[in-house]
């Protein structure tokens, strides 16, 4: 089964560099972009209620950065954790923030993990084999 990924970004070349790491990784992966907080809760919520798009936020895994206008990343994972159709999602922090502050307060909330955007070849390479491998690997729970 595909994993969709929800990519809560805001700068238009790290939503590139983003989809082309998952592109050369092979990652049978679908992609939806959100540019802040705000307008990935409404995509998610739309998504876990009723109507034609019910049901589509399974197999979602939620990679988000932290500095964004409107809502930034901390206050979209709180959230998330607050809705119950969506306490249970699957999220990772994908940032250039490199804080302890900014760690301790992600992993607090629970992510899967806290990835650094580092821009360089490798570390995109790196980013790109790790979903297409946690795609292949892992079962996620129901949304």
């Amino acid at each position: 089964m595909t994993m969709n990924i929800l990519l809560v970004e805001d700068d238009e070349v790290d939503r590139m560099l983003f989809h082309r790491a998952l592109k050369k990784a092979g990652a049978k992966c679908t992609v939806v972009d959100a540019t802040d907080g705000a307008e990935a809760l409404e995509l998610l919520q739309s998504l876990t209620g009723s109507g034609e798009r019910s049901g589509q936020a399974q197999n979602t895994v939620i990679v988000t950065d932290i500095n964004m206008p409107r809502m930034n990343g901390h206050e979209f994972v709180a959230a998330v954790r607050e809705n119950p159709d969506l306490a249970n999602a699957v999220v990772f922090v994908y940032s250039t923030s490199a804080t302890e502050e900014d760690r301790h307060l992600a992993y607090s909330r629970h992510v899967a993990g806290y990835l650094l955007k580092r821009g360089d070849d490798d570390a995109l390479k790196d980013i790109g084999s790790l979903f297409d491998v946690y795609s292949r690997t892992v079962e996620l729970p129901d949304a």
